[in-house]
């Protein structure tokens, strides 16, 4: 189970990544939350690939 801190973090990222649009303009830890996340979705669902905003930040936590 994950602690509550672990969670906390990750809805902060979230808010932050959301308020941002970009995964570039996050910190390293945010950075690296929402990328985990991002890139265990495009493994599940390939239609990431038809949204331009989701399909360039996956592309760049791939090469992160």
């Amino acid at each position: 189970m994950i602690d509550e801190r672990t969670l906390n973090t990750i809805a902060d990222c979230w808010v932050k990544f959301r308020k941002t649009q970009t995964v570039r303009d996050l910190d390293e830890t945010c950075r690296s939350v929402i990328c985990a996340l991002l890139l265990r979705i495009a493994a599940d669902d390939l239609t990431w690939r038809d949204d331009p905003e989701l399909k360039d930040d996956v592309e760049m936590c791939t090469r992160l």
